[in-house]
C-alpha cells in the first residue's frame, strides 16, 4: 500500500504553495483509499488534495492506493477491522448490498443534499440499498475488445469480420497463422477471464434469462449458460492466449498488449491508459493504432450486441467514516470541475451532469455513447452477485479457459454456490 500524501511536500515546493495548516492534532484525518495504478491519476489526486486542504485547513486528506484485487479480497475484513479507511473505492453490486445490510457501511442518505442535483437518478440508484444511499457513483466503464490495427492488418483481418462469433474464431486462427498472439489475458487474477464467460452468458441468454435466474424462476443449469461455457471451451481449444497466461496478472497482460505482443485485450476502458503507462516505451498502442470493438454476437442467442458489460463505480464510507471532512472531500471530487478534469485525462467516463464535455478521447466518447444506447448495462458479475457467487464465476471461467473443467461441471459449481446462499 502506498501513502501518496508524502509526495505533497514535493508538490508544495514545486508549485510554491504556502498553506498554514496549524497543528496536526487540530486537523481531522480522512483516509481515502483508491485502486488506480495510473500515474496521471495519482498526480492529479495529490494536486486536488493540496487544493482542497488549502480551503479546508482543518482537514488532512491521506490518500492511499491499493491493488484492486487486494481490495476485493480483503474489503470485508478491512471494514470489520479497527483500522479501516473513511472512504474506499467500490464496484457496487452484491458486495455493496451485503456490506450495507451487515452494518459495515455508513448510510449517507441526504448527507450531501446538493449531490443528487449533479448526478442522474440511475447513477445514484447504483449505490442504494433498500431505498437508502450507501455511497456515491463516480464513473462508468465498459468492457470490450481493444485491438492493434497494425497487427490486424498483418494478419489480413478486420474488426467488422469478427463481429459474430464464427468470424471472431476465424480471426483468431488467422492471427495464429500469421505468428501473432491473438489475445493477451491476465489469467492469474481470474477476474479478467470472467469477462469472457459473462459476455457469452449475456449474448446467449439475454437479460430476461439472467433476471429469471436471479428471481429463482430458472436455475443456472440452463441451456444458455451451458452453451456459454461450451463456447468458452471452444475458444480455449484454439489456444488464443499468450504462453503461461494463467500466471499473468492483469497488469502483466496489459503491458504485454501495450508492448504490441498481442493483437487484442478484452478489458475495460481504463486499459487505454494502463497499457501505455506499463509498456516499455510508455507510449503503448497509440490512438492511431488502437481500435475498440464490442464482444461478438452469438448466432441464435437472445442477447443483443449492444448489451454492455461494465460498471458503475464509486465511493463508499466505513461505518464511522462519513465524517464532515470525508463528506466534504467526496462533495469536492464529485463536482463538475473535477470530473471534467478526470475526463480530459482519459481517466474516467464521468457521472456528474455536464462534465461529459471533458471527454476528449474518441474511444471514451464512443464508450459513453455505447452505454447510453445500451438497453442492458450489466455490472461485472463478480461484483453484482457478491463475493461467493461472483468468486465462483471467476473460478469456473479460469477452469474453462485452462480446460480443467467441462461446461456442465462449471454450471454445477455456480448452482451449488448459489443454493448455499
Amino acid at each position: 500500500m502506498i501513502n501518496v500524501s508524502r509526495l505533497k511536500i514535493f508538490l508544495l515546493c514545486l508549485f510554491a504553495i504556502s498553506v498554514s495548516v496549524g497543528s496536526f492534532a487540530e486537523r481531522e484525518v480522512v483516509r481515502f483509499m483508491h485502486v488506480s495504478t495510473e500515474a496521471s491519476y495519482m498526480s492529479m489526486l495529490i494536486e486536488l488534495e493540496i487544493k482542497f486542504e488549502a480551503s479546508h485547513r482543518d482537514i488532512d486528506i491521506q490518500v492511499e492506493s491499493v491493488l484492486d484485487k487486494n481490495l476485493k479480497a480483503f474489503q470485508h475484513q478491512m471494514l470489520q477491522s479497527d483500522y479501516h479507511p473513511n472512504i474506499l473505492y467500490s464496484w457496487g453490486g452484491g458486495d455493496l448490498a451485503s456490506f450495507a445490510r451487515e452494518g459495515l457501511l455508513a448510510d449517507v442518505t441526504n448527507k450531501i443534499p446538493a449531490i443528487s442535483d449533479r448526478i442522474s437518478k440511475g447513477g445514484m440508484s447504483a449505490f442504494q440499498v433498500d431505498g437508502q444511499q450507501f455511497g456515491y457513483p463516480s464513473s462508468l466503464t465498459q468492457v470490450g475488445f481493444w485491438y492493434n490495427k497494425t497487427l490486424f492488418l498483418e494478419a489480413g483481418i478486420n474488426a467488422e469480420e469478427m463481429s459474430e462469433w464464427e468470424g471472431f474464431l476465424q480471426g483468431i486462427s488467422a492471427l495464429k497463422q500469421a505468428g501473432i498472439v491473438p489475445i493477451a489475458l491476465g489469467g492469474g487474477d481470474k477476474w479478467p477471464i470472467h469477462f469472457y464467460w459473462s459476455y457469452l452468458a449475456m449474448r446467449t441468454g439475454g437479460q430476461e434469462t439472467f433476471n429469471q435466474v436471479l428471481d429463482g424462476q430458472l436455475s443456472w443449469n440452463n441451456k444458455y449458460y451451458i452453451r456459454a461455457s461450451e463456447l468458452l471451451l471452444e475458444l480455449a481449444d484454439l489456444q488464443p492466449f499468450q504462453e503461461n497466461f494463467e500466471n499473468y496478472t492483469y497488469t502483466d497482460a496489459s503491458a504485454y498488449f501495450g508492448n504490441h505482443n498481442a493483437a487484442m485485450h478484452l478489458m475495460g476502458d481504463w486499459d487505454i491508459g494502463t497499457q501505455r503507462s506499463l509498456s516499455e516505451s510508455f507510449a503503448g498502442v497509440s490512438d492511431r493504432d488502437l481500435g475498440f470493438m464490442p464482444f461478438p454476437s452469438i448466432r441464435g442467442g437472445l442477447g443483443s450486441v449492444t448489451d454492455t458489460l461494465g460498471g458503475v463505480n464509486g465511493w463508499v464510507f466505513s461505518t464511522d467514516g462519513a465524517t464532515p471532512g470525508a463528506l466534504a472531500w467526496i462533495d469536492f471530487l464529485l463536482t463538475e470541475e473535477v470530473q471534467r478534469r478526470e475526463a480530459k485525462l482519459d481517466i474516467t467516463i464521468p457521472v456528474v451532469i455536464g462534465s461529459d464535455d471533458g471527454v476528449k478521447n474518441d474511444f471514451k466518447a464512443q464508450i459513453a455513447k455505447n452505454i447510453a444506447r445500451s438497453q442492458w448495462h450489466q455490472i461485472f458479475l463478480d461484483q453484482a452477485l457478491g463475493t461467493n457467487v461472483g468468486g465462483i464465476i471467476n473460478d469456473i471461467s479460469f477452469g474453462l479457459a485452462t480446460q480443467r473443467i467441462n461446461a456442465r461441471e462449471a454450471i454445477a459449481l455456480i448452482q451449488r454456490t448459489w443454493d448455499k446462499q
